[in-house]
Order: structure tokens, then sequence, then C-alpha cells
């Protein structure tokens, strides 16, 4: 079994362990970094179109649209 980040871990720590059912010798036990990566995809994406949008209705106001 491979344990990510063992260092942080405490006893009695609630742990999330990901499996391959087909084998079970596959197992490990899942970082809330993981989690967080996948928190801040859609974050930055719509950020950046939160920024297009504005970006664009500036151009749009200079060109006196």
């Amino acid at each position: 079994m491979k344990v990510a980040d063992e260092d942080h871990l405490s006893l009695g720590a609630d742990l999330e362990i990901a499996y391959n059912p087909r084998k079970p010798e596959e197992a490990f036990i899942r970082n809330a970094k993981d989690m967080n990566l996948a928190f801040y995809f859609p974050l930055v994406g719509g950020a950046l179109l939160l920024i297009l949008g504005v970006v664009s209705q500036i151009m749009l106001a200079h060109a006196g649209f």
C-alpha cells in the first residue's frame, strides 16, 4: 500500500482510501491536496471568464458600442 504524506497523518484522523476493487493491493490514502486541486480548476476557469467579460466590456465601451 502506498501512503501519501504519511508524516502528516495523526492518530484518529479521518482518511479516504482509494483502491482498485480487482486488485486491492493497489490502494492508497487519498490526500486532501488532491481534493483541493479539483476545487481550484473551476474556480480559476470562472475567474478567467469573469476577467474576459470585464475586459471585453471595457474594450466595447472604448470603441463606442
